[in-house]
């Protein structure tokens, strides 16, 4: 017995992308603004503390680890900013 998923295309439903339901009704596609937002913000103030931590540090390790920690932290940036708006 397999796990069967639904692929959001029902009755009433618009397309696999609609979070009608998804935010109680208040106001359609505000509660992916609101999170792109948070992802930027939060990402941006991240990557300062980041790369601010491994200011004078003389492992290389730290440095390497920060630098992977700042190019994520740029990666959530960029896919927050860049993600496809829902249409209302």
């Amino acid at each position: 017995m397999g796990v069967r998923h639904q692929s959001g295309l029902g009755a009433g439903s618009s397309g696999p992308h609609d979070n009608s339901e998804s935010d109680g009704g208040s106001v359609p596609g505000s509660a992916g603004t609101h999170a792109r937002w948070t992802n930027v913000a939060v990402a941006s103030l991240f990557v300062v503390v980041s790369i601010g931590n491994a200011v004078g540090e003389t492992w290389a390790f730290y440095w390497f680890g920060s630098a992977v920690e700042a190019v994520l932290l740029l990666l959530i940036i960029w896919y927050a900013w860049t993600w496809p708006r829902l249409v209302d």
